[in-house]
C-alpha cells in the first residue's frame, strides 16, 4: 500500500441518520455519518510521516456519499435501459436534475445519448469517490508538515481544512487565514491553500503575503513553494523590504 492515514481521536459517534460552498456540496444532507473532537490525522507515505494535522472538530460524511452514489447509479442505470417504462425515466430524470444537478451539468436528460449519460455517470464516480476519502476539519486546524525524510518543515494553521485520503495523492486543502510558518523562519499569509503528501508542495491561486527570514514583505497572486518555504515561486509578485545595499 503506498499510504495509509490514521485517524486518533479522543470521541467518536456514529450518527442515526444515515468545504464554505464546498462543505455545502460534499452531499445533500448537511448531517455527517461520522463526528470527532479533538481529533488529529497522522498522514504517512511508504511508511515515514508526512503530516500531523490537529483539529477541534472533524466531520466525515462517508456513508451518506456512499448511499447517495448508489441512488444516483440506479437512476443513471434506468436511463440507460432501452425497456424502462416513460414513468420511470421521468422519475429518473426528475430525481437527477433536482437532487444531482451540479452532476449533471447543461446536458438536456430527455435526449441525452449514451456517451454522454456515461461522461456523466465517470465525472459524479470521480466526486462521490472524492468526497468518500474527505474529512472536513472546521475548528481551528494546526499542522506539522514533514519532508519526504520525515524532517520537521512547517506548521500551518487554518479555520478549517478538507483532509483528501486518496490512494493516490492525499492531499490537504487549507481555508480560512492560513498562515505557515516554516522552520527556516518565514512566514506565508493567504485564504487558502493546498498541500499534498507526494512531494511537500504547496499552491495556492489567491493572494498571498510572505515575510522572509530578513523581514522582506513580498506580496503576489498565486504562489508555489516546498513546505519549508525555502525553493517558491510568485505570480504577479511585489514587495518592500527595510534593508539597505551599498
Amino acid at each position: 500500500m503506498i499510504r495509509h492515514l490514521t485517524l486518533l481521536t479522543s470521541m467518536i459517534f456514529i450518527s442515526g441518520c444515515s468545504e464554505s460552498n464546498q462543505k455545502e456540496t460534499l452531499v445533500s444532507s448537511s448531517i455527517p455519518d461520522q463526528e470527532s473532537w479533538n481529533s488529529t490525522i497522522i498522514m504517512t507515505r511508504e511508511g515515514k510521516k508526512r503530516a500531523v494535522i490537529r483539529s477541534g472538530h472533524l466531520s466525515n460524511y462517508e456513508g451518506k456519499a456512499k448511499e447517495e452514489k448508489r441512488e444516483f447509479q440506479k437512476l443513471i442505470f434506468t436511463l440507460k435501459r432501452t425497456d424502462a417504462p416513460p414513468i420511470e425515466k421521468e422519475e429518473a430524470i426528475e430525481g437527477l436534475s433536482g437532487k444531482f444537478g451540479d452532476y449533471i451539468g447543461e446536458v438536456d436528460l430527455r435526449i441525452a445519448t449514451i456517451q454522454e449519460l456515461n461522461k456523466i455517470q465517470k465525472t459524479a464516480n470521480a466526486k462521490f469517490k472524492k468526497i468518500i476519502n474527505t474529512s472536513v476539519l472546521d475548528n481551528k486546524v494546526d499542522a506539522d508538515l514533514y519532508s519526504t525524510e520525515e524532517r520537521h518543515m512547517s506548521n500551518l494553521k487554518s479555520e478549517m481544512a478538507y483532509v483528501y485520503g486518496d490512494t493516490n495523492k492525499d492531499s490537504m486543502l487549507a481555508i480560512g487565514n492560513v498562515v505557515v510558518v516554516s522552520d527556516s523562519g518565514v512566514t506565508l499569509f493567504t485564504h487558502s491553500l493546498m498541500w499534498n503528501s507526494i512531494d511537500s508542495l504547496i499552491t495556492t491561486n489567491d493572494t498571498v503575503m510572505f515575510i522572509t527570514e530578513y523581514n522582506d514583505t513580498l506580496n503576489g497572486v498565486g504562489f508555489q513553494s516546498n513546505a519549508d518555504l525555502t525553493h517558491y515561486k510568485f505570480y504577479n509578485a511585489s514587495g518592500i523590504t527595510d534593508r539597505t545595499y551599498e
